[in-house]
């Protein structure tokens, strides 16, 4: 389905579509069922205003360089849906994340090995009770995370900040270095505001999702975001995801999740944004197993 052909439906049939379509995403015949019983419910219970305000919000999703707070139904849709997905979860050193979160402007660096990463860091930190921290999350964004209805609908869970994908990856739209250059200076405005306004920064440094589940090099201009006044970065290591949707598909199988947090960084004490990023992938890479650790030798900023 096409957003434009969502638009079109009334909401009665909004109703009864938007849940087949989301369940044809989850492959599992128990986690489908579950799923699709589920949203039927929860969008039985919207009138038809809150429901046009979730579909506005679709309408414009991306289109602007500017925060697009996640959409408090878009939240109960994508927690939902991703739920039983979640097989079992492993969360570990959250006060960490509470610790910084509290004391001023934080950041989080992540590893990334699946588009369903965003969408579980959401989940499972709802699912801890933690929902204050998940109003509080923004996700960097790249054009990808817009580029489909489905997509869509995933990043309603978190707000978002559009960015430019670095042209050193090979596989994304090829900008100029001028145009690069001003809407990358822009979201780096725009986020270090938000960081201001109390919002915590949630940024996957690799760039796209790494194809061998092991920890890849960091973008290295990714240090901009972190040159802000008073910031803390808390690094996090994500494992299991691309095992619930794998590298080559978005249809999703249930798995196990781990989620840890590891000690905030000081920006100014590591010396600056990018002693902090390579600090940060040193962090990460501690705390996740063996098989995704990053290969020995490899460049950590690139």
């Amino acid at each position: 389905m096409e957003l434009a052909a969502l638009q079109a439906l009334k909401p009665e049939q909004v109703r009864t579509l938007l849940p087949d379509f989301l369940g044809q995403y989850v492959q599992e015949p128990n986690a489908n069922r579950k799923v699709v019983e589920d949203l039927h419910a929860l969008l039985a219970s919207w009138t038809d205003v809150q429901l046009a305000s979730l579909l506005q919000d679709l309408q414009v999703l991306g289109e602007a360089q500017q925060v697009y707070p996640a959409h408090p139904l878009g939240q109960q849709l994508s927690r939902l849906w991703a739920g039983p997905l979640l097989s079992s979860v492993q969360l570990t050193g959250l006060e960490q994340l509470q610790s910084a979160a509290a004391a001023g402007p934080t950041a989080v660096i992540c590893n990334h090995t699946s588009y369903f990463d965003s969408t579980a860091i959401d989940t499972i930190l709802a699912q801890a009770n933690q929902t204050a921290l998940c109003d509080r999350l923004m996700s960097a964004a790249g054009p990808k995370v817009y580029s489909s209805l489905f997509r869509r609908i995933a990043s309603l869970c978190l707000s978002t900040l559009p960015v430019p994908q670095s042209t050193s990856l090979g596989h994304t739209q090829r900008l100029s270095r001028r145009d690069l250059a001003r809407l990358a200076l822009n979201s780096v405005r725009l986020a270090h505001q938000a960081l201001a306004d109390g919002r915590i920064l949630l940024i996957f440094p690799e760039g796209s999702r790494t194809r061998t589940g092991r920890l890849r090099p960091f973008l290295k201009g990714v240090y901009r975001y972190l040159d802000a006044e008073n910031l803390q970065v808390v690094p996090a290591a994500l494992v299991g995801c691309n095992q619930i949707m794998q590298i080559d598909t978005e249809r999703c199988s249930p798995g196990p999740v781990s989620l840890a947090f590891g000690t905030p960084l000081r920006v100014a004490e590591c010396g600056g944004g990018r002693e902090a990023l390579v600090e940060a992938h040193q962090s990460i890479s501690s705390l996740l197993p063996d098989s995704c650790k990053p290969i020995s030798g490899e460049e950590i900023l690139q």
